[in-house]
C-alpha cells in the first residue's frame, strides 16, 4: 500500500519493481514452504493406501515435478508473450538522444513531443 499512499513510491520504478519482487517473494514462498510439503505427504499417503507392501519412499517426485512444470510454463508464458516485442524489435520505447548542438531546451520538448 505505500505507493499509492506516496506520490514519490508511485513514479520511482525501482520501488515499485522491489515491491512486485517481494509481492512475488511471497507467492514463491507460500508455495515451496507450505503448499509443496503438504502436496507430497498426500502423495505419499496415497501410495502407501494404493500399495501397502511399498516403503514410504516413491519411484518418481511427481509432487516436486508438477511444481517444476508448473513454473516452468508460467515462465515460459510470461517471458513469450510479454517480453516477445523487446525481442523483435517491437518494442514501444522510443529511443530519443541529444543531437550535436543541440540545446538542453530544444531536446528536452522534442523529447516530450515523442512521447
Amino acid at each position: 500500500m505505500l505507493p499509492y499512499l506516496s506520490a514519490n513510491c508511485r513514479k520511482n520504478p525501482k520501488v515499485l519493481g522491489v515491491g512486485n519482487a517481494f509481492a512475488g517473494g511471497v507467492f514463491v514462498a507460500i508455495a515451496f514452504v507450505h503448499i509443496l510439503p503438504e502436496q507430497i505427504e498426500l502423495y505419499q499417503t496415497y501410495m502407501l493406501e494404493q500399495d501397502p507392501s511399498r516403503t514410504t519412499e516413491y519411484l518418481f517426485p511427481l509432487p516436486e515435478f508438477c511444481l517444476f512444470l508448473g513454473y516452468t510454463l508460467i515462465l515460459t508464458i510470461d517471458k513469450v508473450l510479454f517480453d516477445a516485442g523487446g525481442i523483435l524489435g517491437k518494442s514501444d520505447a522510443k529511443d530519443v538522444t541529444a543531437q550535436p548542438g543541440e540545446s538542453e531546451e530544444h531536446f528536452r520538448e522534442r523529447k516530450n513531443s515523442l512521447q
